[in-house]
């Protein structure tokens, strides 16, 4: 698992049942998990698989 900073991040999108950041191009899962996102000092943060 890493962490996106979601300023990088252009948009989202679903496939099935999964959902997906992109950033530069490249699509990561992201975990749904309610938890799974934190703020952190320089905004909100991501977990993604």
């Amino acid at each position: 698992m890493q962490f996106l900073d979601l300023d990088k991040v252009t948009h989202f999108l679903a496939e099935g049942k999964l959902t997906y950041a992109v950033v530069a191009g490249k699509n990561f899962v992201v975990d749904r998990r309610q938890n799974s996102t934190r703020r952190s000092s320089t905004g909100f943060t991501g977990a993604i698989w």
